[in-house]
């Protein structure tokens, strides 16, 4: 049993040798400055400065905003401003890595958040455009399975004594056979319709179309829209709500829309009928 002694005065003093270690080295640290603290840098954008503008990216931004690249600067730090601040780019994309062009605004399953994005940007001097865009001779009908339509909304823009346009693509696309996606396609239609936007309704191939709906390129057919004509009656299709199947909590009826657009003070237009 001797041994048996041994060993539990040797644990014994094993844990006392430990607490003392413990406890040297605890009154070291409380002696020692503190260490600055982790600086996090994810989620954040880097200086306009640190930022090199990829030449090809930026002359494709000046043709689709409607610039002419000779009276624009030629400084790529302020590029990069006119690019981000002004044209509403992904920096990303503006300095060549493979991102979508533009970032898209966030309405699937939020209406509601398309008539803030309304008021904040439309005013009556200078009036949104709201692009809808469809595939190149196909009607807007459930018999046709390449029906669709993206929304795109524009803004005139000034950069020195040049005008252009920033565009906004819209991440609600109506396709054939989800009519919840359709009803909100036609709702911010209606929106854009009583607060005075300009609705415009264009024709596009089909990869064109998925291009807009993700931001990655706005369609040739949007950029030279300048005279806003429209190819077909958009205006048509502009409803405050409509009852079909699959409709949640998270899709607004006709009701609530409606109360929406008299609290901001805007015109309830006439539904559409297509």
């Amino acid at each position: 049993m001797q041994w048996l002694a041994y060993v539990i005065w040797s644990a014994m003093i094993l844990c006392v040798l430990a607490a003392v270690v413990c406890y040297v080295l605890g009154r070291r640290r409380v002696q020692l400055p503190d260490a600055p603290a982790p600086i996090c840098t994810g989620g954040r954008h880097e200086p306009h400065s640190s930022k090199v503008v990829d030449l090809a990216r930026w002359q494709q931004l000046v043709h689709c905003c409607g610039f002419d690249a000779e009276t624009l600067t030629q400084d790529p730090q302020e590029r990069m401003r006119i690019g981000v601040d002004v044209l509403g780019v992904d920096p990303s994309w503006l300095q060549g890595k493979d991102t979508a062009m533009y970032p898209c605004l966030s309405f699937h399953n939020d209406v509601a958040a398309a008539v803030d994005f309304i008021e904040q940007h439309h005013h009556a001097d200078q009036p949104l455009r709201l692009y809808a865009v469809k595939p190149e001779e196909v009607p807007l009908d459930e018999s046709v399975y390449e029906a669709s339509v993206v929304l795109c909304f524009a803004r005139r823009v000034q950069i020195g004594d040049s005008f252009g346009w920033r565009y906004f693509p819209v991440n609600v696309y109506w396709e054939w056979g989800y009519p919840p996606e359709q009803m909100q396609c036609r709702q911010i239609l209606y929106l854009a319709r009583c607060a005075g936007c300009d609705l415009i309704g264009l024709d596009a191939d089909m990869d064109d179309i998925y291009e807009l709906l993700e931001g990655i390129a706005i369609p040739e057919s949007v950029v030279t829209a300048q005279n806003a004509e429209s190819l077909w009656p958009v205006a048509d299709y502009a409803v405050p709500g409509q009852d079909v199947m699959g409709l949640t909590d998270c899709h607004l009826r006709s009701e609530q829309l409606i109360a929406l657009i008299k609290e901001k003070g805007w015109h309830c237009v006439e539904a559409g009928t297509a």
